[in-house]
């Protein structure tokens, strides 16, 4: 089971996130940072927490989430632009819709 995995360094935290998420395992050599991106005063105010995620690193794992996270440009343009390795047709947040019903009609950006 997953969960059981000690690459995901979040295991009193292995619960249902969202319909459809597949937790993504924290590779050994990423840092992992414990933030909350969704926290309100980061929504309001995001320069610092952006500043602070392309400072540790090209990717952080977000044990909260168990999702890998980048704000660097090159990173995100090469994981944007490598359509064999990352998808994004089955929706780019937590759910997963290969898993889940999608909670709208299709468009170009979800595949549609």
């Amino acid at each position: 089971m997953a969960g059981h995995d000690p690459r995901l360094r979040a295991a009193g935290q292995r619960r249902v996130l969202a319909e459809g998420h597949v937790p993504v395992l924290s590779p050994a050599d990423v840092p992992v940072w414990d933030i909350d991106p969704y926290a309100l005063e980061i929504l309001r105010a995001p320069e610092a927490y952006y500043s602070e995620l392309r400072a540790r690193g090209p990717l952080v794992f977000i044990p909260r989430y168990a999702v890998l996270a980048t704000g660097r440009y090159q990173e995100t343009r090469e994981i944007f632009s490598d359509w064999k390795r990352f998808v994004s047709s089955r929706g780019v947040g937590l759910t997963d819709f290969k898993h889940a019903e999608p909670w709208g009609p299709p468009n170009c950006s979800a595949g549609g």
